[in-house]
Formats: C-alpha cells, structure tokens, sequence
C-alpha cells in the first residue's frame, strides 16, 4: 500500500467513525535547520484529516516537516482564543498552549 492509499484509508475511517470534529496541534519545523517555524490549530476528525486541512489552507511552508498532535482537549482547548486558530502561531504562542 502506497502512502497516499494508507492516508486516504485512514481519512475514510476518521470520517466514517462518527467523532466529533476536534481541534489538533500541528507543529512545523524547518529541515535544514531543525528549528521551529510555526504552530497552528486546526479541526479535523482525527489526526489525519487535521493534517490534509492544514495542507489544502495551504499553511504548510517549503523545507518544512510537519508533526500532528491531539486531539486538544476540551480544557485547553477552552484557553485558545479564536484568535489563535487556523493561523501560524509563534513560538511563544505555541508555548502558552502547552501551559
């Protein structure tokens, strides 16, 4: 299996399974030098749908690798700002989520 066809499965099953929509931190960071180039929260039925949102937004940068995490639950999740979702979050930013 291909990793297209892996994701598209995976994506088949988020959207079929009945969860609820959940917001997921995606952290990006820059190859070549391995150091934090953003943050952003984006909704998603799971990890994988969050992630293909994040690319079609086109949010995702050259020379970057990205990692997903969440969901965000609903504690934190009442903590971040409307303001700070579905945009590139600096580092502090993205520091304040994790406190």
């Amino acid at each position: 299996m291909t990793p297209k066809e892996r994701a598209a499965e995976l994506l088949l099953k988020e959207l079929t399974s009945g969860s609820p929509e959940q917001w997921y931190y995606i952290s990006m960071v820059h190859c070549p030098t391995n150091k934090f180039a953003g943050g952003f929260v984006v909704p998603g039925h799971g990890p994988t749908d969050a992630w293909m949102r994040f690319h079609a937004l086109n949010l995702h940068e050259k020379d970057c690798e990205t990692g997903t995490h969440g969901p965000i639950d609903e504690e934190p999740l009442t903590r971040i700002p409307l303001s700070m979702r579905l945009r590139k979050l600096s580092k502090e930013e993205a520091e304040k989520l994790g406190s």
